[in-house]
């Protein structure tokens, strides 16, 4: 029953040795080692015990571009490297011995020096390594998301699914870097990436986290800026995902952010924007950030986030949320309490917003305003 496996390992091994030493001869065969790799990969599926260990290094020399014979190097195409790394996958998924030595090896080759083809699949063989082995690939997982920012459009769409789909199925924790990393991409310059990217917010993050936002917008202001605010250490490590320089896509990402909260997240927010990111510059004296001055200090990380602050204490999604005459009302308010209650018991819960609103607005964010204005007041 086994001779069929033994008949095919020769003819795929024979295909990959029977290389001659110019290039254009192992273009021309493209075809074939493709075929020879794939049929490979899948004898790998079915019976890993039928590929020996010296198949497998054919695979990897050619993975890795380092067949030769002869003494001499064959140059293979790009697409038969792919196909080498996806079979070299699967001998992977049969061998966890192989994924450990080869996990690594697999990451430096998403470097931007490859072409397109190994990139992707080796992204692929990756994606298909965490869910195997989460404890073995989640150490490489920084070099991974890198790709979220690679000059290739679709290589950095393809990272959003993928990545998307391990958090989705419980085999990445979402956290950390990986949260300002998949937040940068929803200012990504392509629509379809950015589409890509607020769908997996809006239908699997929120609906398991709906207070992400909301937790996390001061810190996200801190990251994008790369500003070193105090008690907010989630820019370490995502200084590569900063936006300090484009002021439009930081707007674009609060917009979004905003638009998927509550007036009642809102308004906690400008809280925290208020007491955290501003009141970091009236703090008493030894604890306060550095005051931003002239040009240099507003162009500063700094200095952008102080901005970014204010802007966001004065757009019109923040509006609604700060007017204690419309607090507790809107469609989502309105709906909400229409639900089960008496005109009468509706009334009074607006009127407890708006007493809670009013008690912020006095003893949390006008005391750090009036201060502001104060420390910042021009001299003289």
């Amino acid at each position: 029953q086994d001779a069929w496996k033994a008949r095919l390992l020769r003819t795929v091994v024979s295909a990959l040795e029977q290389l001659e030493v110019q290039p254009e001869a192992a273009t021309s065969s493209s075809s074939q080692i493709c075929g020879a790799l794939f049929l490979l990969g899948e004898l790998a599926l079915v019976d890993e015990a039928a590929v020996p260990e010296s198949a497998t290094s054919l695979v990897q020399a050619a993975a890795l571009n380092a067949l030769e014979r002869g003494g001499q190097r064959i140059l293979l195409p790009p697409a038969a490297r792919g196909h080498a790394f996806v079979a070299l996958g699967k001998l992977c998924m049969q061998r966890e011995a192989l994924a450990k030595r080869l996990t690594e090896l697999f990451v430096l080759h998403l470097d931007e020096r490859q072409p397109y083809v190994v990139r992707n699949n080796v992204l692929i063989v990756f994606s298909d390594i965490c869910a195997r082995y989460t404890s073995l690939a989640e150490h490489f997982l920084p070099r991974v998301t890198d790709l979220l920012r690679d000059p290739n459009e679709l290589l950095r769409k393809q990272a959003v699914m993928l990545l998307a789909s391990l958090i989705s199925e419980g085999f990445l924790r979402f956290r950390g870097d990986l949260l300002h990393r998949f937040l940068y991409v929803l200012s990504d310059p392509a629509d379809g990436v950015r589409t890509a990217m607020e769908l997996v917010f809006v239908r699997v993050l929120l609906p398991r986290q709906p207070l992400l936002f909301q937790q996390h917008f001061v810190d996200t202001i801190s990251v994008l800026n790369g500003c070193e605010s105090p008690g907010h250490q989630g820019y370490v490590g995502s200084g590569g995902f900063s936006l300090k320089a484009m002021p439009d896509r930081r707007a674009a990402l609060y917009n979004f952010m905003l638009s998927q909260m509550t007036p009642e997240q809102k308004l906690v927010v400008c809280t925290q924007i208020v007491t955290l990111l501003l009141g970091g510059f009236v703090a008493p004296e030894g604890q306060a950030m550095a005051l931003p001055v002239g040009e240099a200090g507003l162009q500063s990380p700094e200095g952008q986030a102080m901005s970014d602050g204010l802007r966001l204490l004065c757009c019109k999604e923040m509006r609604g949320c700060l007017n204690p005459r419309t607090a507790g009302q809107g469609p989502q308010q309105d709906e909400a309490l229409a639900e089960g209650s008496s005109p009468g018991d509706q009334e009074a819960t607006r009127s407890q917003v708006r007493e809670k609103l009013l008690r912020l607005l006095s003893e949390e964010i006008c005391p750090v305003l009036i201060q502001r204005s104060v420390t910042w007041r021009p001299s003289g």
